[in-house]
């Protein structure tokens, strides 16, 4: 299944789901899609696990997946937050939280388990951008 995404330009939100098992492989092939949108510059992402059902990870492509959140950080995307609102897709972030740790540090990454923790944190960021 993999990932889809969508914008919203007036929130500067982009919207990425995960269904079906989080491949390293297609998460790259995604960030790369993101490097290649111009439309998505300093937008806020948050990237729903709800639907992920297992995780497949290849080590050697962890690398990869910094270098392209380095790249969307030059793009000015600088907030990612996950929205794990069930216990398989917390587990699957506990697995990936060394490669977040390798991230850019101007990459804050937060995770949430419910959607409204995570909509009341997107209220406080809006506010803070509109300053």
């Amino acid at each position: 299944m993999g990932y889809s995404y969508t914008y919203d330009k007036k929130d500067e939100i982009v919207y990425s789901i995960i269904e079906g098992a989080f491949k390293t492989s297609e998460t790259i092939d995604h960030l790369r899609e993101l490097v290649e949108d111009d439309e998505i510059h300093d937008m806020i992402r948050i990237v729903d696990l709800s639907l992920a059902t297992d995780l497949e990870l290849v080590l050697s492509e962890t690398k990869i997946i910094g270098e392209l959140f380095t790249e969307l950080e030059k793009k000015g995307v600088r907030n990612l937050f996950y929205g794990a609102y069930t216990e398989l897709s917390r587990d699957i972030l506990k697995v990936l939280n060394p490669i977040f740790s390798d991230l850019p540090t101007t990459v804050a990454v937060t995770v949430f388990n419910t959607k409204e923790e995570l909509n009341e944190v997107l209220e406080i960021v809006r506010e803070n951008k509109e300053h």
